[in-house]
């Protein structure tokens, strides 16, 4: 896989953990409140606590996995981000990928033009680019 295609996918990855953690928090707070779950028979066969616990299941398991890979992720990108030698290579790399900041912000925090940072962040997927290569042919 491209090496930028890598850096860009933590972000969404590390988005949609955050959504499912959010989602189990939901499950989990309104299994809670549910008068359904108050051991009273109802109506209607809106389900029980089996279906509450089984769905909370679910979503703790589909929660772990995307946290997994978001972690993956991060621990890839990080190791990326070690090899380069320029320490504002790596600045840029991690503040625009990692941190989620726009060029614009990376420049602001480095105190670079967003013009310089976009140069430096292409030399940095230069040599990351080549690292990866010379890994590959070994």
């Amino acid at each position: 896989m491209d090496v930028k295609q890598t850096l860009r996918q933590y972000r969404p990855a590390l988005a949609y953990a955050q959504k499912c953690f959010r989602e189990l928090d939901d499950a989990r707070e309104e299994g809670l409140r549910s008068p359904r779950l108050d051991g009273m028979p109802r109506g209607g066969g809106g389900g029980g606590l089996d279906d509450q616990i089984a769905r909370i299941d679910a979503l703790e398991r589909r929660a772990a996995k995307a946290r997994e890979k978001a972690l993956a992720l991060a621990e890839e990108i990080e190791e990326m981000i070690e090899v380069l030698e320029d320490h504002t290579q790596k600045s840029v790399i991690s503040l625009h990928y990692l941190k989620g900041y726009s060029w614009v912000k990376v420049g602001m925090i480095l105190h670079y033009t967003d013009r310089t940072v976009r140069r430096i962040h292409g030399r940095a997927l230069e040599e990351l680019r080549r690292r990866q290569d010379g890994i590959r042919e070994t």
